[in-house]
């Protein structure tokens, strides 16, 4: 999921349990500039 802190651009991993149907976040971190192309949605091919 992507997701912002002001102008901070923010990626959030989820998991999901579909047997509770509940969900979790895994993890959040800010991602690097240089390896994602402008809006943070694609990766950038090395």
């Amino acid at each position: 999921m992507l997701g912002a802190s002001g102008k901070r651009p923010l990626h959030v991993l989820l998991g999901c349990n579909a047997d509770d149907q509940t969900g979790h976040v895994v993890t959040v971190y800010e991602p690097d500039p240089s390896l994602w192309e402008d809006g943070f949605r694609k990766r950038r091919k090395r």
